[in-house]
């Protein structure tokens, strides 16, 4: 669209403001269960399959950092619009299997066919 640019601002202002707000939460008050695993118990396969993944819209990152742990075989590549993805990068620690990267869902910067499985909630 043509007013893309001020749409993807507006966006990305008002999610990276809520996604610190969030992360100053979870950081002085851990869940004691992460999202992913709820969503996992929910479904009858497994989210996570494969040896490169994508998490689309992955706000502060702690369902990625949650996979990233339980699946050290699988690389996660997880983007966010926001400025979430800079707390996720900060918060995952010696993780050397998730990538945080600020993109737009709308222009992936990946090659097609590039991911095993791709996760957004």
């Amino acid at each position: 669209p043509d007013d893309y640019d001020l749409n993807f601002k507006a966006t990305s202002d008002l999610y990276g403001k809520m996604w610190i707000e969030d992360f100053d939460d979870f950081t002085h008050h851990q869940p004691l269960k992460w999202h992913f695993d709820e969503v996992q118990a929910a479904i009858p396969f497994p989210i996570v399959t494969g040896a490169l993944g994508l998490e689309i819209g992955c706000g502060n990152g702690f369902d990625s950092i949650s996979m990233a742990k339980k699946n050290p075989g699988t690389h996660l590549y997880s983007i966010d619009i926001s400025e979430g993805v800079f707390f996720g990068q900060r918060f995952k620690g010696n993780l050397d299997n998730v990538t945080f990267l600020r993109a737009s869902a709308t222009k992936l910067p990946f090659e097609d066919n590039t991911f095993d499985f791709c996760y957004s909630y």
